[in-house]
């Protein structure tokens, strides 16, 4: 069945980006980073497509200005629109369920993602028509899929950038009746220089080109 991915992501030179990472590593390593890890989650999506035809991806980019960012070109293009994190990603699940049927929301900062991980998630959905979260070892999560609705303050009303994101996601996706998810394999959230060297340890064996670019940089590093 049909679905959509949604990648949010904010436009390198128009906002800040992983502003931890650069406090360990600076600013233009933390966007080359970015950048890199941006393109390997690219590649990963791109060969889930490949076979999940009927699925299409999407980059929700925060800045209108950064739309026609050449980043940002491989994939159909949509602002995130304004608001927070929570009204955002409420929005961006309730329009592609609307529209696809099926939604799963990501960041760019896991660029360890495999293919493989996103095919579970679509068997979750299909199969068990379950929700299905990817845990960040941060205590966030770097994966969202479903294909119910959702009431708008589960989104809303969670605590996030904080240990207790996701215990505070699941807890009031019970209280609304959701219903309790799946959960994929944990993987490292990319914020500081300790969490990049964890998500080169995650890679997969079979990397794809793009994430072997990555993984060669980081090893690169001095």
């Amino acid at each position: 069945m049909a679905g959509a991915i949604a990648i949010l992501v904010k436009t390198p030179g128009l906002s800040p980006v992983k502003t931890r990472l650069a406090a360990d590593l600076g600013t233009e390593r933390a966007e080359a980073f970015f950048r890199l890890s941006v393109k390997a989650v690219q590649s990963v999506v791109a060969e889930f497509l490949e076979v999940r035809t009927d699925w299409r991806a999407y980059w929700y980019v925060v800045e209108r200005k950064g739309l026609k960012d050449p980043l940002w070109q491989d994939f159909e293009t949509r602002p995130c629109g304004r608001g927070d994190l929570g009204l955002r990603m409420a929005r961006i699940y309730h329009h592609l369920c609307a529209e696809h049927g099926r939604a799963v929301l990501l960041g760019a900062d896991t660029p360890q993602l495999t293919s493989a991980m996103l095919h579970a998630a679509w068997f979750v959905m299909e199969a068990r028509a379950r929700p299905v979260i990817g845990p960040a070892e941060d205590g966030g999560f770097y994966l969202f899929g479903g294909r119910m609705e959702m009431p708008a303050p589960v989104w809303t009303e969670t605590r996030y950038s904080v240990p207790e994101t996701l215990a505070d996601l699941t807890r009031r996706m019970g209280a609304a009746g959701v219903g309790a998810p799946f959960l994929l394999n944990p993987l490292s959230d990319v914020d500081t220089l300790r969490d990049l060297v964890w998500a080169v340890r995650q890679m997969p064996p079979d990397p794809t080109p793009e994430q072997q670019v990555l993984i060669d940089w980081v090893r690169a590093l001095k």
